[in-house]
């Protein structure tokens, strides 16, 4: 009897708390997490909510710490203002963030796009196909199609000591990479990669990269590579560095020359400088504030170029404003971008310069691994001209298979 009643409150305990918990009864209130992928932000509650990102289903979430103005003042704005940069900054990436709103996704001009990626185990497989590149041409002249098709596959492996990339297109280009990273010094890699064309005209190609701290002059995230390539029909050698001088404060530079064929054979430095770049770029970080500058000097040309950006990440708002000046030139180039997550499905991207030069791109999740995209760019200055020298209007697709 004694166990029988045993049995029974316990029954009773387990039925009671199962109750309290689909009633989300004596839980904890709810708590704002942010996912580590996508950065959204959402409220969950232990043991009734599942641990996923309700926006791209990533496991991985951190709790969003309370920031207490009212009681930490001094505390708090010492956080904000000596806020490090989380990422290893290169020459590229000082004012990466604004040139993604301004260049990156778009699909305008394209009749249709489709990529494929699957992977499995340690291998990667990429498809990409692009049918009839032509734009709709909205000029004086009338329609101008130009059908062309163009496909390419990657097939990639990687493991904890190096990575083999192929890539074969239908132009009858294709390549092959290695990159190595089981080397002696933390941080380092190396790559060499051979490209082969139909027609005859064979590339090579050596980089050096090196992410990490160099202790001995006090740079913390610094990002080297040098890239070169060595053979073929025009030879070349890149060199690029980024570093955070100070919290917050990033710096980068590249240098970019032709190598003059056979010039280390006969004794004298390989580099053309009368027919190199160099570029600059200053870049700061505050809060969700992202401030960078370039500049940029043809020493073939005498042509200097400037460009300075900011960048702004509100919510599910992201905005950035651009001003491009050619020293020498009539005015500056002025143009603004935002890219706007209506929900958890579907975002609008856009940009318009001050010559009223337009894109926009819509991105919608279908679910499934399926992602649609339809942009459109405007072009006012072509529409008047009696010229067939460029597209006025482009539409176009763009579909993304992932499994």
């Amino acid at each position: 009897m004694k166990q029988h009643q045993q049995q029974q409150q316990q029954q009773s305990v387990g039925v009671s708390t199962a109750v309290a918990v689909e009633n989300n009864q004596s839980l904890p209130n709810q708590v704002l997490y942010v996912c580590g992928n996508c950065g959204n932000e959402q409220e969950l509650k232990l043991m009734a909510d599942a641990i996923k990102c309700n926006r791209c289903g990533h496991r991985i979430l951190y709790k969003k710490r309370q920031r207490r103005l009212e009681s930490y003042p001094l505390l708090v704005f010492f956080s904000v203002s000596l806020l490090r940069i989380t990422y290893m900054p290169s020459f590229r990436d000082v004012t990466k963030k604004a040139d993604d709103l301004f260049n990156s996704g778009y699909c305008d001009g394209k009749a249709c796009e489709l990529e494929n990626s699957s992977k499995k185990d340690k291998l990667t497989f990429k498809n990409k196909t692009t049918f009839a590149n032509c734009p709709c041409y909205y000029t004086t002249t009338g329609n101008n199609n130009n059908n062309s098709t163009v496909a390419s596959t990657e097939i990639k492996y990687t493991n904890a000591n190096m990575d083999i990339i192929y890539n074969n297109t239908t132009d009858g280009k294709s390549t092959i990479e290695g990159k190595y990273k089981a080397l002696p010094v933390d941080g380092l890699t190396m790559s060499s990669k051979y490209g082969h064309c139909k027609s005859g005209e064979d590339t090579a190609n050596i980089s050096v990269n090196y992410k990490g701290d160099i202790c001995k002059l006090n740079l913390n995230n610094v990002n080297y590579n040098l890239d070169m390539n060595v053979y073929g029909p025009k030879t070349s050698l890149t060199e690029n560095i980024g570093c955070e001088l100070y919290k917050g404060f990033a710096i980068g530079g590249e240098f970019t020359s032709p190598l003059i064929n056979g010039a280390s054979l006969r004794g004298y430095c390989p580099v053309d400088f009368d027919h190199s770049k160099l570029s600059l770029a200053v870049g700061y970080t505050h809060s969700n504030y992202f401030l960078g500058a370039k500049t940029q000097y043809d020493i073939t040309s005498g042509n200097t170029n400037f460009t300075a950006s900011i960048y702004s990440k509100q919510g599910d708002l992201e905005a950035a404003l651009q001003s491009k000046y050619t020293l020498y030139a009539d005015k500056p180039q002025l143009a603004i971008a935002a890219k706007y997550r209506l929900d958890d499905k579907t975002s609008l991207k856009g940009t318009i310069s001050d010559d009223f030069k337009a894109r926009t791109l819509v991105t919608y999740m279908c679910g499934g691994g399926v992602t649609a995209n339809l942009g459109m760019s405007i072009d006012p200055k072509k529409i008047t001209k009696n010229t067939n020298a460029g597209d006025a209007f482009k539409l176009g697709t763009k579909f993304v298979f992932s499994s």
